[in-house]
C-alpha cells in the first residue's frame, strides 16, 4: 500500500487527505519492516547460541536472502511524522485525521502528541469513541489501539 500511497504523494503533495492517509500507510510499512528486522536479528541470535555455522545444512549461499533487507523506499520515522504534521497543519479540524495522527504518534512513542491528537479528535466529533477510549487509563502504555 505504501508504494501506491507514495505515487499519490508525488501527484498531490499538498493535499491533506493524501498526506494523512499516506502517513498511515507508511506506518504500516514501517512497522512491518521493523518486524522483519527484529525476526532476522532473533534468528541470527538463535543460530549463534546454537553454535550453528551459516554454511551448515543444505542451504546454498544463493538461497539465502540478501544481507540488507531494508527497502530504501520505505518511510522512516521522521518522514512519517512530517507527513502527519503537515496534514494536520493543512486541515486541522478533521477528527479522523487527528485520530490517525494520534495512533501514529502513539506507535512512535510520542505520547504527549498522541494524547493531544486523540483529545482533539474527540473534541471535534463526540462520536469518535475510539479517540475517547485511547485517552482512557487502560490504553496508556498499550501498543494496540
Amino acid at each position: 500500500v505504501w508504494y501506491w500511497a507514495r505515487r499519490l504523494l508525488d501527484r498531490f503533495p499538498e493535499q491533506p487527505d493524501v498526506l494523512n492517509l499516506a502517513a498511515t500507510a507508511g506506518l504500516g510499512a514501517w512497522m512491518r519492516q521493523a518486524q522483519l528486522v527484529a525476526e532476522k536479528q532473533r534468528s541470527e541470535e538463535e543460530t549463534a547460541e546454537a553454535g550453528i555455522s551459516e554454511t551448515e545444512g543444505d542451504e546454498t549461499p544463493s538461497d539465502r536472502p540478501p544481507e540488507d533487507e531494508t527497502d530504501p523506499l520505505l518511510p522512516d520515522q521522521q518522514m512519517l511524522e512530517h507527513l502527519m504534521r503537515k496534514s494536520l497543519d493543512l486541515k486541522p479540524d478533521h477528527p479522523r485525521h487527528c485520530y490517525r495522527a494520534g495512533v501514529l504518534f502513539h506507535v512512535l512513542g510520542m505520547q504527549g502528541d498522541a494524547e493531544w491528537c486523540f483529545a482533539r479528535s474527540f473534541a471535534l466529533d463526540r462520536t469518535q469513541s475510539a479517540a475517547a477510549l485511547a485517552l482512557g487509563p487502560d490504553c496508556r502504555g498499550n501498543s494496540t489501539l
